[in-house]
């Protein structure tokens, strides 16, 4: 009798399998009443055989658990089912039941191998950490599916792609939710992981104006990512069980990455956070339809993006400050174009994404070094991740933040104080490689560690006379792509940037050095161009009667407004302790005197020099969030610290997430729009 009941369940669920595999992704119209038979009976049988076999390993795996895990498989498997079932939104309503019905079996199958890890994951109270390494990987699969659909055209190798990236993020996601944290160090991460979540939104609903053939393919996409993360999440847990117990992870808990792992693995999440967020905006801000320059906040972002992700360009600017950047950074935009099946483009916004991620992780190393705080460090890397000046140039392909990614990589190698000269040397070469001023800023910090004339003049003269040897290189290489520096003609094309100095050209410097870099104003759309409008900070417009008008971002409402005056008010006190510290600083506390002097260099530079002063943001939003809350770090054993700076945080996010969303509708709108 046993053996009756075996065969015909094996029976029964072997015809609905290949019922619905044959209904639901075979074409059998176009084939005979015959083929169509053999087509359903054959493949039954062969899945019948194959679950007969297999039988009674999967009853005792049923039976080897509590009936609590027995029942959550079921609605488990359930979930998965209607999820793939939603997917059939146009199939007649047989076809759903029946793919509703093989669903719940073949998810039962898929996931009963998984019930005793989550038994034991269960038994040690870690199922919480499991499902937040779902719905992290869930939230990340819509925005990448829309990344390896443009690079992976075979629909297998897709899927294989797609799982095996799931099951390694996720893993790593259920690693860091194992670490101990701090309570306030989950509320950072929960908020930026809801900023993550928004500007994936922002991407995913601005796809459909790139592309109306995609109006809707959101809806499918979230559902192909819930399906997959059903799947991968009970996997997690047995490849966690298995790997915890096996010689790889002793080799690996003792190893120097583990290490790492255990002291950054915060940073590292939060970092990856940010990556996500700035990669999606960067295909929002990088359009090739949009054409020309000077469309957001006078930056030259289409000529950039043309010289570092195409192989045949001019250059129309012929500009002397930048006289090794091609050197150094087309050959990183090409090895990862190399990873991105030659999609250059997609390669360029990857990079200054990836630069953007950097910048926020090395802000962490260089608080942590001098506060030794991890959670203050966290939270000081996540205020400057959502900085107006990072969400912006983190995102849009300019030179700015490979800029901040170097200064910041010089201050922090400052702070070894065994590290080499010439490692020093090394940085700031490329730092002046990409602009000539950033050799005053790594000059400034260098005095301030090593107060040593002599060796600061033989730095400068190393890194100056390695920058002009390399111009040599860089002309050779890249024709005509940057003329020579050294000849005082070719500096002349930037007398149109310089300006008288007066009172409200200081008023406008602080406003947009030291307060819209990190709170976001409402900016000024001009529309004076036919199809995409820019979007600018401060400009002079001429108004039909002839006249010259100066437009100036404003704060809207008492969000936008109390929060600037927040940012004021700690930027205001952050100078009084400073000051107040200032005879104490020794060793690492020498960095808020070194990040003082970089402001004091950049506000003195861009007094009289640019016309939209928020461009220059990057070559010192790095500085001001560093020295701001370095300097307010006598107040960390205050209770009320925390709680204050916390509020903040959570205050700019929402401020700058309500700047991103208006920036994208009007985009969105003007894409349609000349679309249609």
């Amino acid at each position: 009798m046993r053996f009756i009941v075996k065969l015909s369940l094996c029976l029964g669920v072997g015809l609905i399998l290949s019922a619905a595999t044959a209904l639901s992704l075979l074409d059998l119209q176009g084939y005979p009443l015959i083929g169509r038979f053999l087509l359903i009976v054959i493949p039954s049988g062969a899945f019948a055989f194959l679950l007969f076999q297999v039988f009674e390993g999967l009853v005792r795996q049923w039976m080897g658990v509590m009936p609590s895990m027995r029942l959550g498989l079921t609605v488990w498997a359930a979930l998965i089912s209607g999820t793939l079932t939603m997917l059939m939104q146009d199939s007649p309503l047989f076809l759903k039941i029946i793919v509703f019905v093989s669903g719940w079996i073949a998810g039962m199958l898929v996931l009963l191998p998984t019930l005793k890890a989550m038994d034991w994951l269960v038994a040690n109270k870690q199922l919480p950490s499991l499902l937040l390494a779902g719905v992290a990987i869930g939230s990340f699969d819509v925005f990448l599916l829309s990344f390896l659909s443009t690079i992976l055209h075979d629909a297998l190798g897709y899927i294989f792609v797609t799982l095996a990236f799931n099951l390694g993020l996720g893993l790593f996601f259920f690693f860091v939710m194992l670490r101990r944290k701090t309570a306030w160090e989950w509320l950072i991460l929960g908020a930026i992981f809801l900023f993550t979540l928004t500007c994936t939104w922002l991407y995913v609903s601005f796809l459909p104006a790139i592309n109306p053939g995609l109006a809707s393919s959101p809806v499918p996409n979230g559902l192909f990512s819930i399906l997959l993360t059903l799947i991968i999440t009970p996997w997690l847990a047995w490849t966690y069980l298995f790997l915890h117990g096996s010689s790889t992870w002793t080799a690996w808990r003792q190893s120097k990455a583990f290490s790492f792992f255990k002291t950054h693995h915060a940073i590292i999440l939060l970092a990856l956070l940010f990556f996500i967020s700035y990669l999606a905006l960067a295909n929002i801000l990088n359009l090739e339809r949009y054409g020309g320059d000077n469309m957001f906040f006078d930056s030259d972002a289409d000529t950039w993006r043309i010289r570092l992700s195409t192989p045949n360009w001019v250059d129309p600017y012929w500009r002397a400050v930048h006289p090794n950047v091609l050197l150094i950074l087309r050959p990183i935009v090409a090895l990862a174009g190399m990873f991105l099946a030659g999609n250059w483009t997609l390669a360029v916004l990857v990079v200054t994404a990836a630069a953007g991620t950097a910048c926020v992780f090395l802000i962490w190393q260089v608080a942590w070094n001098v506060v030794r705080d991890q959670t203050y460090a966290l939270l000081i890397a996540a205020i400057f991740g959502i900085s107006t000046s990072q969400i912006i140039f983190g995102a849009l392909v300019e030179t700015y933040i490979f800029s901040t990614l170097l200064l910041l990589l010089f201050l922090k190698t400052l702070q070894n104080q065994k590290t080499s000269f010439f490692a020093l040397v090394s940085i700031g070469i490329m730092a002046m490689g990409i602009t000539i001023t950033n050799l005053v800023q790594n000059v400034l910090s260098l005095f301030v560690f090593k107060p040593d004339i002599k060796l600061t003049f033989r730095f400068g003269a190393m890194v100056v006379s390695s920058v002009i040897v390399l111009s040599l290189v860089n002309g050779i290489v890249y024709p005509k792509s940057s003329p020579m520096f050294i000849i005082p003609g070719t500096m002349t094309t930037e007398r149109v940037n310089f300006h008288s100095v007066s009172n409200p050209r200081v008023q406008l410097a602080i406003r947009e050095l030291l307060v819209y870099s990190e709170v976001a104003p409402h900016p000024v759309v001009l529309t004076d161009r036919t199809v995409y409008p820019r979007f600018w900070f401060y400009t002079e417009v001429l108004t039909p009667r002839k006249k010259i008008v100066e437009e100036i971002g404003q704060y809207e409402g008492l969000l936008g407004t109390g929060i600037a005056y927040f940012w004021v008010v700690l930027v205001g006190v952050s100078v009084i302790t400073f000051i107040y510290q200032l005879w104490k600083q020794t060793g690492q506390g020498r960095t808020p005197l070194a990040l003082a002097l970089m402001l004091v260099f950049n506000f003195s530079l861009h007094v009289f020099y640019g016309s939209e002063l928020f461009l220059y943001t990057p070559h010192l939003a790095y500085a001001l969030v560093l020295f701001v809350f370095l300097s307010l770090s006598v107040f960390l054993k205050q209770r009320w610290y925390m709680p204050v700076l916390i509020a903040f945080l959570l205050l700019a996010l929402v401020n700058n997430v309500f700047f991103l969303a208006s920036m994208t509708d009007i985009l969105r709108a003007a894409v349609i729009r000349a679309g249609s």
